[in-house]
């Protein structure tokens, strides 16, 4: 059994697969499998990765016949791993130089976590958004009281998040790529540990539920990028819904669900299979429909500002909200809008969509793919 598995689902990603597959294999180190699943493919990939697998034993191809669905192809990879601890990438993310090192002693360091999470960089490849140069946010996430930046998350800590959650507020990033989980904790949560429709949503939610010891370092050990093919590309626009929905190979269908962002509709949906498998833990936890509400209104209006929805459409969405939707939505913008926010909302503009949709990222024009990013912050930070 190998000390880790990196697992890596992929379609259609010979553009970005070079990248991802070097941070991985050329780290110098060798206890570990990379385990990838090709979602049956149409463009140069099959060649790529059956180039990569003949010559590496670390290597497990799987190649699936018919395209699957995101969910279905982690879960294939997910079942063909069999490494003590596991994370997964996309081909559009990249493993950091020494990433197996800082793994090992933190491993070490925090006595054996049954999760480990650890931070890293947020890059935006050139084009993504419609905006022309690379952008990147430093660090990916930054803990705020009470979770720690470096240390494990408690118990009471834990639950903060998980309730924080159904408000539709995220403490934590839910995204796999900056964890590593062992494979004894995932086998504490029912059914496939990936569901649908947010798979790595699930997983995470499941792990604080079940997984006692939760360990939190603020070393930067991974890149996770977001590509002009990726969901994080097609999630904001008022055009682009049923192409998000089409890449997750998802529909989601609730009561009382509105337009606007496919991101919240398809958290909602993750909240109601969380219901449903936890009932234990979830069984009193309500989803906060005012929360919800909230956050499609403000993905309305971001629209709007960027120019993917016109005011007639804007009109009719506001129509699709009953008395009591207007009312806890009036609530709400009084308690969240102070006036440095105020500002900040009408400073939304085409010109200023990177930072609108995603605080804090900066442009670097002189990186122009995540290789040639990943080579530059190791210099920046050495």
């Amino acid at each position: 059994m190998p000390r880790y598995s990196i697992l890596l689902p992929t379609r259609n990603g010979a553009e970005l697969l070079p990248g991802v597959l070097a941070s991985v294999l050329d780290q110098g180190y060798e206890d570990f499998e990379l385990v990838i699943s090709d979602n049956a493919s149409t463009d140069a990939t099959p060649e790529i990765l059956a180039d990569v697998a003949s010559g590496d034993p670390r290597v497990v191809l799987l190649s699936q016949d018919e395209p699957l669905g995101v969910t279905d192809n982690w879960m294939r990879a997910f079942q063909a791993s069999s490494g003590d601890r596991f994370t997964l990438l996309g081909d559009d993310d990249l493993l950091l130089p020494g990433y197996f090192l800082k793994a090992d002693r933190l491993v070490e360091v925090a006595a054996d976590p049954d999760v480990l999470m650890y931070n890293g960089y947020a890059f935006a490849f050139p084009g993504f958004l419609g905006v022309e140069n690379a952008q990147y946010a430093d660090p990916f996430f930054a803990p705020e009281s009470p979770i720690p930046s470096d240390g494990y998350l408690a118990d009471a800590a834990r639950r903060s998040v998980v309730d924080a959650i159904f408000r539709f507020d995220f403490p934590l990033p839910l995204n796999f790529q900056n964890v590593l989980a062992k494979r004894t904790a995932a086998e504490l949560l029912p059914g496939d540990f990936f569901r649908q429709p947010f798979p790595d949503f699930f997983a995470l939610v499941g792990l604080m539920l079940r997984a006692d010891r939760w360990y939190i370092s603020p070393e930067q050990m991974v890149v996770i990028g977001v590509s002009p093919k990726s969901f994080g590309q097609t999630a904001h626009s008022s055009q682009s819904a049923e192409k998000a929905r089409r890449y997750l190979g998802i529909n989601p269908n609730f009561e009382g669900q509105l337009p606007g962002s496919e991101v919240m509709n398809g958290h909602y949906e993750t909240l109601q299979v969380l219901k449903e498998a936890f009932p234990e833990e979830l069984g009193d936890v309500a989803i906060s429909r005012s929360d919800y509400v909230w956050q499609q209104a403000y993905s309305w209006y971001v629209q709007y500002r960027l120019g993917s929805l016109g005011k007639a459409g804007l009109a009719a969405r506001i129509r699709l909200l009953s008395a009591s939707d207007l009312s806890c939505l009036a609530k709400l913008f009084a308690q969240r809008l102070r006036p440095g926010a105020i500002s900040d909302r009408a400073r939304m503009s085409p010109e200023r969509v990177a930072q609108t949709l995603w605080p804090g990222m900066r442009p670097v024009p002189e990186v122009r793919d995540i290789s040639g990013f990943g080579h530059w912050i190791s210099r920046s930070s050495s």
